[in-house]
């Protein structure tokens, strides 16, 4: 049976160093300490690295710092270690303080955003019941869903007529919000004109109050209700399709901020529409 090999590789030089925070160091003091030693028997170079750091120790010049957290003793090499690690870390959090007052700042402005929102809002629905209150501008809306009906739907009824020639007001733009009004009213019960003229039932947008929805309603009816436009197919394809995206969204307001969603990618589509699928038609 062959003698197990005894003989030893050549030594290798590996650096070994101590913990930067010992437990048994308190808060104040930090030890930074680093030697090359060979390798060898795990108790071997545990001894030579405790002779070698006392070595270093014995011949170091040492002295005391303080830095925003306590104090540091050590090597000049050390303390400059040290130090730098400690203004990068008192950097880093003032940048996450400054951040973080950033932060508030933002969401400040997003609640004053947000009040003054609320109260244009307030301000619409008061100028829509002014207008609503004047006979001229009920009998002029009125007036705009019997023409649309003789003009283009082609379901005007001898009542629609009566509404045409017993007034002079006359509205050539949509006005979803203003119309839904005939309908709660009950000045109208033609829900299906509504629909056809605006893409959704008066009783759904009577719960929109998302500005971009009802524009593009408004749009749509301005056009599709008026002998004096020609719109195309693809202009009534593109606007079922924010139609259906409207609906199967659950009539969500707040598409064109933030992240993109199906909606957004409709209601543009509608818009660039508006220019190249309409035209004036001719007197």
């Amino acid at each position: 049976m062959a003698a197990p090999n005894t003989k030893k590789g050549p030594r290798k030089r590996v650096k070994v160093g101590l913990p930067t925070k010992s437990p048994s160091y308190d808060d104040l003091g930090r030890g930074i300490v680093s030697v090359n030693i060979e390798v060898d028997e795990e108790d071997t170079m545990i001894q030579e690295t405790k002779h070698k750091v006392n070595d270093v120790i014995s011949r170091s010049e040492l002295s005391l710092d303080t830095t925003e957290t306590g104090f540091v003793v050590g090597n000049p090499a050390g303390i400059s270690f040290v130090s730098h690690a400690e203004d990068v870390s008192v950097r880093l959090q003032r940048l996450e303080d400054r951040s973080a007052k950033q932060d508030d700042h933002i969401a400040a402005q997003d609640q004053r955003i947000s009040a003054q929102d609320e109260r244009i809002l307030a301000q619409d629905q008061r100028i829509a019941t002014l207008e609503w209150s004047s006979d001229a501008f009920s009998t002029g809306r009125n007036r705009f869903i019997s023409i649309a009906k003789r003009d283009k739907l082609g379901t005007a009824t001898f009542e629609d007529f009566e509404i045409i020639a017993s007034a002079n007001e006359a509205f050539h733009g949509g006005n979803s919000k203003g119309d839904v009004k005939l309908y709660q009213e009950r000045i109208r019960s033609d829900y299906d004109a509504y629909t056809a003229i605006y893409g959704l039932h008066p009783g759904v947008v009577a719960m929109i109050e998302y500005e971009p929805t009802l524009f593009i309603l408004d749009r749509h009816a301005t056009f599709v209700a008026s002998s004096r436009y020609i719109t195309t197919q693809r202009f009534h394809d593109v606007f079922a399709s924010f139609i259906k995206a409207v609906e199967e969204s659950n009539y969500a307001a707040g598409y064109l901020v933030g992240n993109p969603t199906s909606v957004t990618a409709a209601y543009w589509q509608f818009v660039r529409c508006l220019k190249s699928e309409v035209e004036v038609a001719n007197s």
